[in-house]
């Protein structure tokens, strides 16, 4: 794991723990969490399964640019081996819970994705 992919608040296991990165956290024992169904519905994802085997997962309304509309909606397809961002011209793909926290930190100029329980 690249360690310059790390920012304060991404979710990264720590000890089989789940843990987000704080300024106090001096570990070097961080693991990347493998992207997963259960992942995305914690993070606010809607989940929709297509009858060609593909799985989409989106936040509606994420992204606010004038420039680029067709970004409105955040959506990741899974094709059963891996994730992706997807936009109408490209493909990135997506393994890890911080990747996807990182593309969505980028895309939506700041915001961040947390899990529901963290929105109290």
């Amino acid at each position: 794991m690249d360690s310059k992919q790390l920012m304060i608040g991404k979710y990264l296991l720590l000890d089989v723990a789940v843990k987000r990165i704080e300024p106090a956290n001096e570990s070097n024992n961080w693991e990347p969490i493998e992207l997963s169904r259960d992942w995305f519905e914690k993070l606010g994802f809607e989940v929709e399964e297509c009858e060609t085997g593909l799985v989409y997962y989106s936040i509606s309304d994420a992204i606010q640019s004038e420039s680029y509309p067709e970004f409105q909606d955040f959506t990741i397809m899974f094709d059963g081996q891996r994730h992706y961002f997807l936009s109408e011209s490209f493909q990135i793909p997506l393994d890890y819970v911080h990747e996807l926290q990182n593309m969505y930190f980028v895309l939506t100029r700041g915001k961040q994705l947390k899990i529901k329980e963290d929105e109290g």
